[in-house]
């Protein structure tokens, strides 16, 4: 991911492309895991590049749901170890939105944008509405399940990382971002459902 971006950047700049709007990811940073820690990385590699630069870091995206067998409820059931962590997931389109909104706007560079949806739900609510059975593992449960499927320990480590942040309400803030990009109020999870 790190060397496809940072090439797409390259190729831009040698393109004469003065303005870039990347997504990344919700707080990336230099010790982040899995592809937060790359988005930071990417990041920096932008501000560096002498481009014009905007950055919008979503929060995990409610499509995530539904994405094939990394989908968070390809088993049938809503599980892992979440508690009573909220998330505000947002909608891609919302996301898109905001990208489409600076790309045709003037240039608002060094900017970064945090990007939520209008709500913080947690993964008992969010099943709730999926009319899908919710099952709040621990992490052992959840390290043993992962394991289960192949992924190498270090990525299990990692994956429970990100659990447990997500636990400890670190995602969610609800922002009024996209309204002030758009002009429109975000997506609420009920509406993502009704509109797929």
């Amino acid at each position: 991911m790190v060397r496809q971006q940072t090439g797409v950047i390259d190729a831009a700049r040698a393109a004469g492309v003065s303005w870039v709007v990347k997504v990344s990811a919700w707080q990336p940073g230099p010790d982040a895991k899995l592809s937060v820690g790359a988005h930071w990385e990417i990041e920096q590699y932008l501000k560096a590049s002498g481009l014009q630069w905007a950055s919008l870091q979503p929060t995990g995206y409610m499509q995530n749901f539904f994405t094939g067998e990394g989908g968070f409820t390809h088993s049938g059931a809503l599980q892992g170890p979440y508690g009573e962590g909220r998330v505000a997931y947002i909608d891609a389109f919302d996301v898109a939105a905001c990208a489409a909104a600076l790309l045709t706007g003037p240039p608002r560079s060094g900017e970064t944008y945090a990007l939520t949806g209008p709500e913080a739900l947690t993964h008992e609510e969010i099943a709730n509405k999926l009319a899908i059975p919710f099952r709040d593992l621990t992490p052992q449960k959840a390290a043993e399940g992962l394991q289960a499927q192949g992924l190498p320990g270090w990525f299990v480590d990692d994956l429970l990382r990100l659990y447990a942040e997500m636990a400890a309400d670190t995602m969610s803030e609800v922002t009024t971002t996209v309204r002030e990009l758009t002009g429109r109020a975000p997506r609420t999870f009920d509406e993502f459902l009704a509109n797929g």
